[in-house]
Parts: structure tokens; sequence; C-alpha cells
């Protein structure tokens, strides 16, 4: 489906869901794809949660696993998306923010085209833009949406917005839902049969 298509209304969810997180690449082909549970779900916001060791898809061949849980928070407006990296206590072990084109949803899915660009942040907010240069290939239109993207993050970074600070509202919101059955079912999603599961994810068949 192309992002220009019409897609289906932001909408309030009622309690907590599976969902899949696609990151797509420049040519529109699966790039990341993992599975998350929704926080919140709002027209301005969607907050899932990332379980630890949960099975990361990639290009539809191989599998990886995430070393820690995450809560990530994507915007319809915004052209970035960001991930608060926790360790095993729910401690904000940093932030990073991924330069994406904005997010749409359809069933059962959140997606968006990936631009190679990000900011990875420190919990003191000391920042590294990720892959600075990659974006020149894109064309004008899209390297000045991803370079708008990447300075509005940077300010509100340097400006030390409340968006970068520990994100107690959502992990009252996960605590709610029993994040403990939450990392069960993660570790469902990993070793060797991982690929297999993350298939049937895929076409609705788990």
């Amino acid at each position: 489906m192309s992002m220009s298509e019409a897609q289906p209304a932001w909408i309030a969810l009622a309690g907590l869901r599976r969902i899949q997180v696609l990151a797509l690449n420049y040519a529109r082909k699966p790039h990341r794809r993992w599975t998350g549970w929704v926080l919140a779900d709002s027209p301005d916001c969607v907050a899932i949660y990332r379980p630890p060791q949960a099975a990361v898809l990639l290009r539809d061949t191989h599998t990886w696993l995430t070393h820690a849980p995450a809560v990530c928070l994507f915007w319809p407006a915004r052209h970035y998306n960001l991930a608060y990296l926790l360790d095993a206590e729910s401690q904000v072990q940093g932030y990073y923010v991924d330069v994406t084109t904005a997010p749409v949803r359809r069933a059962g899915y959140l997606e968006y085209v990936g631009l190679d660009l990000g900011v990875l942040v420190g919990p003191d907010l000391a920042y590294t833009v990720d892959n600075e240069d990659t974006a020149a290939a894109y064309p004008p239109a899209l390297q000045a949406q991803a370079h708008s993207a990447l300075q509005s993050a940077i300010g509100l970074i340097e400006a030390h917005d409340p968006l970068f600070s520990p994100p107690h509202v959502w992990l009252a919101l996960l605590d709610d839902a029993d994040r403990n059955s939450l990392d069960t079912i993660a570790a469902m999603l990993r070793g060797p049969l991982a690929c297999a599961i993350m298939a049937l994810l895929t076409t609705g068949l788990l």
C-alpha cells in the first residue's frame, strides 16, 4: 500500500493489544518488523512497549534479538519516533530518535519508512547524530523533510524538553498491564523458531 493512499483513522484502543511495527526502506520494502503492545493510543500519539529479547525480523529473512526493553512513541504528525531505552529495572539508559516518514496505521500494524537517520541520546542528554550523510541520497524534498525533523528533535533535546525524561506515565501504564506477562510472551518469540513465529504473526495465523 502506498504511503500516499488513504489510511484508517488513528483511533483510541480499548485496553492493551498486540501490534506489528513495520519499518520499510526507501524502496518501500520491509526492513524491520517487531511485535509490541499498545500502552496508549490517541489521535496525537501512540505508545508501544517492546519487551526485552523481542525478536526483530530483518528484511523478512533473518532475526535478531533486542537486548533491552523500550517504550516507543509515534506521532502521526511528526517525522520521527522516540524510543526510551530501558534496563531491567525500567531505568532510562538513553533515548533514540529515529527520523522517518510520518507513521500510518492499518489493521494490526503501524508502519513507516525509515530514513537511516537518527539521534542517539544519553541519559544526561548528550547526543550524537547517527548516519547524517545518508539523507543526501534522497530526493531534495525528502532531504528537507528529514533535516527539518532532525533539527526539531535536536531542538527538544537541547532545550531539555520533558519528553526527554524518564517516561513515568508510560511505565505506570505498563505496570498496570502486567509487564511480566508481556515479557513472558516475548520470550516465546526467541530462538530458532522466531522467524517461523513471526511469519505466523504476519499472516494473522497466530
